[in-house]
Parts: C-alpha cells; sequence; structure tokens
C-alpha cells in the first residue's frame, strides 16, 4: 500500500554543483575527512518479507534507547534484535486500530510512540503497550515538543496538537492546519515548529501557523520531509529537490538534484546529509562532494520512505521495495563497476609508489589515491589475461599473461617482451620474481626461466633437479636464496643447484601457492595448510586442520601492520595471529583462534583465486590486504575489525521459557516448585557484525563464574534447586570489552511443602519425638530380654567358638584339596620373605601348572579334572620338604615356597615332583589319563619385594610352557630337561 503518487526525475548533473559545495561545506562538521568512509566502501545488505518483515514497504525506523530497531510498516511494526524480527499488528496486546503504520519516534525514557492507520496512536515501553486517544484520520507522523506537547500531522486532515493535562493524560487536542495533508515536524532553535505538507511549507509561532513560500517555486512544491540542523539552517526535501534556510528565506542547495523528489532526510552524526529519493536511490552530501550510492542491489530503483542512523552508525534504509543496510564493512571489493578491467582478478601487486596493480582475466589495472585506471593492451589488442606481476627496480611492473608470455609497463605503455616464439619455456606465465642482481625469474608451465639482464635466457626443468615443470610461486628470502612452488612440492635454488625441501612429510602437501620470507623462516601456502621451515635446522611443521583451520587448500599467506597473517582460500580469508601460528610451530600450542571472513562481512565474493602470483599483497602506506577473488580485488583495513570491538554493546533479556513454557518478563519472577527446565534468551543489540557477537552469562547462586557462550544467544539451566537466583548476561565483538551494559533477571524457584524450612524443622522434632519413643520401648525390651540373652549367650559361645575355629580353617584351606588356599599363602610368603631378607637367608618359590589341564576336562569331565588336582596336591605333598609349604593357587596351579634354599636347590626338589607326577599311574581315576606338569621357579637374590618374585616366577613357568611343557624352568635360566 503506498499512499504518496509517483514522481519522475531526470538525472542532471550541473558543472557548477561543486561550487555551490563550497557554500554547502558550512552546513557540516569539522570532523576530518579521513574519518569519513567513502560511500563506495559501504557493504549494502537487503530484508524483504522473506527475511520476516512483514510488509516491504518500511515507511518509518526507529531505534530505541535500549538499543532494538523497529520498522513500521503497512501490515504492523517489526521488533529487530540483530538475528530475527518480531512483529506487533493489531490485537488487544497493542491497542493498534490499524497494523499500517506511518510514524514511530522515540523517547528518551525509553519509550516509542506508533501512529498511523484509523488514526492508531500507542506508546509502548518493553512489553507495556499504552493506547492514546484515536486521531480522526491516519497519521503521517508523530511527534513530542521539547515541553512534551503532542503534534499529530494527518492525511487530508492537517495538523493537531495535544497538550497534556494535570492528570497525565493528553486532552482531544487544538487544531493547527486543517483541510491539508501534514508530513513531517522540525523545532528550530527559536522554538517554532516547521511542517511539511501537501500544500508546501508552514511555520507555527505561539500556536499561529504561517505559509512560506519558496521563491520561484509556483505552485508551491509538496515537501515530503525536512531536517532542523544542529546550530544551523532548516533543509526542506521537496518534490522539486532539496532546499536550504537562508535566513527569511530558502534557495535550492543542490542544482543536481533540482527535479529529484526528496522523500527522506537524514544528518548523520558527522552532520552528513543524506537525501533519500523518489526513484534515484540514495545521496550522501557532504564536505567531500555530493556522493550517489552505486550498488546492484536494486535501491536506485525503489522509492526511499524512510532514513535512520543507529548507535553503531550504520544507515537504515527504508524503501517501498524493502529494507537496506549500509554500513562500514572492515572488506570492500573494487570490481568492473570501479573501473577494473575485468572482474576475476587473478593477481594483486601493491607498488613501492603507493599504487595497487590488478591483473585480471581480462585486462590490467591500476589504483591510485581511490581512482582505478585500466592499462591498454599493447598495440590495441584484444585484452590479455594476467596471471602474475612484479616490480621492477626502477619502478617498472612486469606482467605475465595466460597466452600472451612476458610484458612490460614503463613510461605508461604495456609493450611484449618475450613470449615461447622468443626463447620463454612457455607462454603462460604464473609467477614473476625480480632477484637482487635484476635477473626476472619467470614460472611457466613448463619450467622456470632466468632473463638476464641482457637478455639471455637460462632454462629450468625437473631434469635439473625442480619437482616438477609446473611452476606457480616464487620468492627470494633474506639468503638471497631462490624458492620455487610447483603442483608437487617446493625446492630451494642456491649456488646454481636445487634442493628438494620435504614438504610431503607435513600431510601429504604438494601444491606450494605462496611464500612469506621472515629472517628465521619461511611460511608456504600449500594444500595442506600453512607450513612452516625453519632456516636453523631445516624443521618442518604444518598449521592445518588439526590447528584449527577450516580448510585444507591455502593461496596466499600475508601478514599485516597489526601481528596477524591473512590467509586466502576458496571459501572465504581467515585471520590468524602470528604469535599463535609460531607457537603451533614449535609446539607450545596444539590449537589456535581462527577469524573466518565471507560475503556477510562485505566481500562480493569469498572465493578467492589462487595458482598464481602474487594473488594477496600488503600496501603498507594504509596498512590494508588486497586479495585476488572471482568477483573483483578485496580490500581490507584490519584496523576497522579490531575497532568494531569498541563498541559497548547493549544487551537485553528477551525471553525466559520454563519447562515449555514462555513468561512474561518482570521483576523477582516466582517460578513453581517441580521447575526443572529454565531456558533464557537474550540479544546483544549490535548491528555490524551481528553474526559474530560473543556473549557470557553467570547465574548468581549456581556458576561460580562467568561462563562463555561463544555465539549462543541462550542459556538452559536444568533440576536447579529451589532458591534465589540472578541471571546477568554481557555481550561484545570480537576482541572487544566486556565491561559495557548488563541485563539481569531475578527469580525464585519455589520450594514443595516437604522442601520448606518450616516443614522440616516439625518434621525433625516429630523424628526426634518418635525416635525417642522408639528407644524407650527398644530399652525396655533389651532389658526384658537381657536375663535370656545372658543364658543364650554362655550356651552359645562354646558353639561359636568352635564355629569360629572352623570358619578360620576354610578362610586359609582350599577345599578340594586341603592345601593351604591363595589367602593363606600370601601371608605366609610375605613372613616367609621379610624372615629372609632380615636374617639374609635365601628363599624360592615355584608356580606349579598341570600341563594341559583343559584336554581332561574336555576329554572326560570336571569331576574327573577335580580327581586330578587332588592326585597332583597328594604327589606334591608328599615330596615336598618339611620346612617348605605347598598351597593351591587357584585352578590346576600350585605354588611352593622353599625357605632356606636358593633356586638352584629348589630347583632340584621341583624335578623330583615333576618326576613322580609323570610317573603316577591315574588309571584308577581314568583309563587312559596321564599327567605332567611345569614348574617356574625363582629365588630372592636382587628381589626387594615379594610381589616381584611371584612375577619372576610366574615368567619362569610361561619359558617352561613355551619350551615345551612337563619341565622345570629357572627365571633367567635355560629350561633344564
Amino acid at each position: 500500500m503506498d499512499m504518496k503518487p509517483e514522481y519522475g526525475c531526470r538525472k542532471r548533473l550541473s558543472r557548477i554543483s561543486r561550487g555551490l559545495m563550497l557554500l554547502a561545506c558550512s552546513l557540516f562538521s569539522s570532523l576530518s575527512w579521513a574519518a569519513r568512509v567513502p560511500l563506495a566502501d559501504y557493504f549494502v545488505e537487503g530484508w524483504t518479507t522473506k527475511d520476516g518483515l512483514p510488509h516491504n514497504s518500511i515507511n518509518t525506523m526507529a531505534q530505541t534507547t535500549e538499543g532494538y530497531l523497529w520498522f513500521g510498516t503497512w501490515e504492523g511494526v517489526a521488533r529487530y534484535n540483530g538475528r530475527e524480527f518480531k512483529l506487533y499488528e493489531r490485537s488487544p496486546q497493542t491497542g493498534l486500530l490499524d497494523s499500517g503504520i506511518q510514524s514511530l519516534q522515540a523517547q528518551a525514557d525509553g519509550s516509542l510512540l506508533l501512529a498511523g492507520a484509523r488514526g492508531s496512536l500507542v506508546s509502548v515501553t518493553g512489553d507495556r503497550w499504552q493506547p492514546y486517544a484515536p486521531a480522526a484520520t491516519m497519521i503521517n507522523a508523530v511527534w513530542k515538543d521539547r515541553l512534551g506537547n503532542l503534534w499529530l500531522a494527518m492525511e487530508g486532515k492537517g495538523v493537531v496538537m495535544r497538550s497534556m493535562g494535570r492528570d497525565g493524560q493528553y486532552n482531544d487536542g487544538q487544531p493547527i492546519l486543517t483541510q491539508l495533508s501534514a508530513y513531517r515536524f522540525a523545532e528550530d532553535a527559536q522554538g517554532r515548529v516547521w511542517i511539511a505538507t501537501d500544500r508546501g511549507l508552514y511555520v507555527v509561532e505561539q500556536q499561529k501557523p504561517r505559509h512560506v513560500p519558496l521563491p520561484g517555486a509556483l505552485p508551491a512544491p509538496r515537501i515530503f520531509t525536512l531536517v532542523q540542523q544542529a546550530n544551523g539552517p532548516l533543509l526542506l526535501g521537496t518534490e522539486k529537490g532539496l532546499w536550504r534556510q537562508e535566513g527569511d528565506t530558502f534557495k535550492p542547495l543542490e542544482p543536481a538534484l533540482a527535479d529529484a523528489a526528496v522523500t527522506s532526510l537524514l544528518l548523520d552524526e558527522q552532520q552528513d546529509l543524506w537525501i533519500g529519493t523518489m526513484n534515484h536511490g540514495i545521496y550522501r552530501l557532504s564536505p567531500a562532494g555530493l556522493e550517489r550510492l552505486e550498488t546492484e542491489t536494486g535501491l536506485l530503483k525503489n522509492r526511499v520512505l524512510s532514513l535512520l542512523q543507529d548507535q553503531e552508525q550504520n544507515i537504515w534504509i527504508g524503501t517501498n521495495a524493502g529494507l537496506f543496510r549500509l554500513r562500514a564493512a572492515p572488506f570492500t571489493t573494487l570490481t568492473s563497476r570501479q573501473g577494473l578491467s575485468g572482474d576475476y582478478v587473478r593477481a594483486v601487486l601493491a607498488h613501492s609508489d603507493g599504487s595497487v596493480w590488478v591483473g585480471t582475466s581480462t585486462g590490467l589495472s591500476r589504483w591510485q589515491n581511490g581512482q582505478v585506471t585500466p592499462i591498454p593492451s599493447p598495440d590495441g589488442d584484444a585484452p590479455v589475461s594476467v596471471l602474475s606481476l612484479a616490480e621492477a627496480a626502477d619502478g617498472s611492473v612486469w606482467v605475465g599473461t595466460y597466452t600472451n608470455g612476458l610484458l612490460h609497463w614503463q613510461h605508461n605503455r604495456l609493450t611484449p617482451v618475450r613470449d615461447q616464439r622468443s626463447g620463454l619455456s612457455s607462454n603462460e606465465i604464473r609467477a614473476l620474481l625480480v632477484d637482487q642482481h635484476s635477473n626476472l625469474w619467470l614460472g611457466t608451465a613448463a619450467g622456470l626461466d632466468r632473463l638476464s639482464a641482457d637478455g639471455q635466457i637460462r632454462h629450468y626443468t625437473a631434469a635439473d633437479g625442480l619437482p616438477a615443470d609446473f611452476v606457480i610461486s616464487l620468492y627470494q628470502d633474506a639468503r638471497q636464496r631462490i624458492w620455487v612452488g610447483t603442483g608437487v612440492g617446493v625446492a630451494l635454488f642456491e649456488q646454481d643447484r636445487f634442493t628438494a625441501v620435504p614438504i610431503h612429510q607435513q600431510e601429504g602437501a604438494e601444491y606450494v601457492f605462496g611464500f612469506y620470507g621472515e629472517p628465521n623462516g619461511m611460511w608456504m601456502a600449500t594444500d595442506r595448510g600453512l607450513v612452516h621451515y625453519r632456516f636453523a635446522d631445516g624443521h618442518l611443521s604444518v598449521v592445518g586442520r588439526a590447528a584449527g583451520l577450516p580448510v585444507d587448500k591455502l593461496f596466499q599467506v600475508v601478514p599485516d601492520q597489526q601481528g596477524a597473517f591473512w590467509l586466502t582460500s576458496n571459501r572465504g580469508m581467515f585471520r590468524i595471529q602470528q604469535q599463535d601460528a609460531r607457537a603451533i610451530t614449535e609446539g607450545r600450542a596444539q590449537r589456535l583462534h581462527v577469524e573466518v571472513f565471507g560475503e556477510s562481512d562485505g566481500l562480493v565474493s569469498a572465493q578467492a583465486n589462487g595458482g598464481s602470483n602474487p594473488a594477496a599483497t600488503l600496501l603498507r602506506s594504509d596498512g590494508s590486504v588486497w586479495m585476488a577473488t572471482a568477483r573483483g580485488v578485496a580490500r581490507v583495513r584490519p584496523e576497522r575489525i579490531n575497532d568494531a570491538g569498541e563498541t559497548l554493546l547493549p544487551i537485553v533479556i528477551e525471553a525466559m521459557d520454563v519447562d515449555g513454557r514462555s513468561l512474561a518478563l518482570r521483576p523477582n519472577l516466582e517460578l513453581p516448585a517441580g521447575t526443572s527446565r529454565i531456558r533464557i534468551r537474550y540479544a546483544g543489540l549490535g548491528y555490524v557484525i551481528p553474526s559474530r557477537i560473543l556473549y557470557r552469562t553467570q547465574l548468581t547462586g549456581f556458576d561460580p563464574h562467568w561462563l562463555e557462550r561463544n555465539h549462543e544467544a541462550s542459556a538452559e539451566y536444568t533440576n536447579l534447586p529451589p532458591g534465589s537466583y540472578q541471571f546477568q548476561v554481557m555481550a561484545s565483538y570480537p576482541h572487544g570489552k566486556w565491561q559495557g551494559q548488563q541485563a539481569s533477571l531475578r527469580f525464585t524457584i519455589q520450594p514443595f511443602f516437604w522442601q520448606r524450612i518450616e516443614f522440616q524443622l516439625l518434621m525433625l522434632l516429630g523424628g526426634g519425638l518418635v525416635l525417642w519413643l522408639v528407644v524407650q520401648f527398644r530399652l525396655h525390651t533389651l532389658r526384658r530380654n537381657e536375663a535370656r540373652l545372658t543364658r543364650l549367650v554362655t550356651e552359645k559361645t562354646t558353639a561359636l567358638q568352635e564355629q569360629a575355629t572352623a570358619f578360620e580353617r576354610q578362610a586359609r584351606e582350599d577345599q578340594l584339596t586341603g592345601l593351604a588356599n591363595r589367602r593363606a599363602f600370601d601371608e605366609q610368603l610375605l613372613t616367609a620373605f621379610k624372615t629372609a631378607k632380615e636374617q639374609q637367608t635365601p628363599l624360592a618359590m615355584a608356580i606349579v601348572d598341570i600341563d594341559h589341564f583343559k584336554q581332561i576336562n574336555d576329554c572326560w569331565s570336571h569331576v574327573i579334572g577335580d580327581q586330578a588336582i587332588c592326585a597332583v596336591a597328594r604327589t606334591l605333598q608328599h615330596a615336598m620338604p618339611d620346612s617348605g609349604l605347598l598351597a593351591r593357587w587357584g585352578g590346576e596351579e600350585f605354588t611352593l615356597i622353599f625357605p632356606g634354599r636358593d633356586a638352584r636347590q629348589a630347583h632340584a626338589c621341583c624335578e623330583r615332583m615333576r618326576q613322580r607326577i609323570a610317573e603316577a599311574d591315574y588309571t584308577p581315576i581314568a583309563t587312559g589319563l596321564h599327567l605332567t606338569a611345569s614348574f617356574g621357579v625363582c629365588d630372592t637374590h636382587a628381589i626387594t619385594h615379594y610381589q616381584e618374585l611371584l612375577r619372576l616366577a610366574d615368567q619362569a613357568l610361561y619359558q617352561a610352557k613355551a619350551h615345551g611343557r612337563n619341565r622345570v624352568v629357572c627365571w633367567q635360566e635355560t629350561p633344564l630337561d
């Protein structure tokens, strides 16, 4: 829906406009031009109904003191927090009579006035909406003067002023103008109210209106908008251009806009004037001149309905086809629209004279002092496809091409020098390097060429030691060595020979797209990340995916003047801190922080180009980093990214969900007992890079310290105990300050009745009483039974003693064999070991294992196996010396202790036992049963702990089994037969 007629505008840029601008300069502040961002450097973003707006006509805009942006449309007002729109429309909650909103005015007390269709007039503070008495018809603008009076500009009904009575309510209003349509208000230093109407300009003094004609403008033009400069004249936007107050009259300000219908005006913080037109888009008038916004967004074709500068100096433009935002993005891009020879950029070179040379697929361009100059092709030939650039010692520029060989720019002329027909290895030149002897090195698709100052060419190929003939990068380090990057590796050229650098050891790296040399090492952009070579010892390391880089393939590494590395890739630009990268290569860290930049940061294309050089460069004169991309050359001013971090972001808590139910926010919320899940949503109201806002929270009463939430805009808590809590949240841009605003929310979780202190005290007293009664009853019972128990104790004592003796024996005796069990053995081994060490007498032990015992269980049965174990136990017991100890260790294993004997003596005893076991007749147990056993022997010589004795005896047993079983083996001795 649109209430205003279309007006055509014809472009006419007068030659005298620049002269008049000298007069216009007095309208603006004296801020330095260096602080003013060129209009071409603004990044344009747009939103429509597809993005959540209720309607594409943005009639009015405002920002409240808490930081929210509000957009009034024909289908309601939308509140924006940087991530999403929240819609308010006609409803009992808002009190709006119609969803059409024509005017928004933010008040110093944080409230917002809304006015629009059907005379709706509402004030909103937070979530509290207060409707006022409606006007007679649609309100185009609502404005509160310095005395607190409300002025209503109405469609066809003129202007009404409402005063507030002693009861705090506004009266019905006093008519100021009638029978016309009013659009905007402004108040000057004298307290006069100026009104823009469809019948010209009016001024009101002491509530008496007076028509103010514009000289030479007959009939009176429609005044769409007006703005009062601080300590300056009034500016008018009319259907016949832009006018400025001069004394008691008005004069046209900018001849170039004489025929333009100016629909919206905005004075920004620098007092630059932003001009919105009917169908010519956006202009900015400043001491730098009149600039028109050139953009591909379609903004130029739309009617500008409203303008706003937010607290972060972003410019918002409301049109009849959507919402647009201009922000001074850290990245800007030069394309063919700004004069480049082409958009597909392959090489970019920072020249010593402060210019930047840009090689594209359709020609060469030079940027200097903000101006782009295309370089004509040699002799008017077809456009050349540029792959590489290098500056010569005399300031001229060497140009490597895709199909035209080597060119040279000198004396403002580009001329051919060499190609394949005149001695080059190939016409495809992807890298150029001028060394300290003024030799020109050319990296081609068919090898490396060196062009001497005398015109001689020397060719190098894989046969001469190159990793491959396809050369894509060149660099000369501080030691005058030439680094050559190819598609299958890198080599160093020194003393007329090549030395391969084994970068393939770093995660299989092969392609080397770019270099950056330091005094102590070389950084290489490869297909496996950022590889580092240390000069001192040739050590190689890599900063890749494992360290936090999001991609493998990097095209160029460029250091900026803030201590960071900029890395280009097919998926955006990355910034890492140099000290973090060095910490990775030196083994002092495992991960680093990576900042990723793409289209949302101002890049027209996040696809950087590589495989030709230089693909990125540092312009030292202003510290900007330039990068070749698939859609122009991108430029970043790193300090602008850091400047965003200086902004202290406002923060708001937007919603609280309790067990899936949204609660209205108010101080000191009380939550019911049993609350199990709480989710609090918040927003940092920043609009420069809202996707990068960081958050930290603390729930006092639960969190001991602040928690880093990164980009998460909500906090969730489960199963909080009853009690009082205060939730606090802060927001910041990356590298920003955390000393800004905080938002907080207090709430209390009520306890169940059984969790209240009163109930718990009562239960404690009741429980104490019950316990006392139970104790008294128990004491009585005990006294009654005391005599009986005394008698029973006497009778049972003897039985218990006997039973205890039996239990003790069972605890230390193996039930199957009657031998000592493992517990008893451990105790006796420890005692024997201590005695042997104290008395310095030998002590030996052995571990015995029945050979192939599992086969006995499998072939006969477990019952036969148990009988076999008992038979072996008897044999061992009969052969055991009197001073020894025999125990069943477990399963088919036995342990033996030989006090006073060393390993050799114990070996002899064990050999006799082994023979008896092997020669015994087991036919009574099972026909065909034959048993053997293996022995592992060890003594205490050079052993300090009895567990070590067990371990070594077990190892000896393992050796016995490994050498065929049915034998005795002493530890560290050759098994004996």
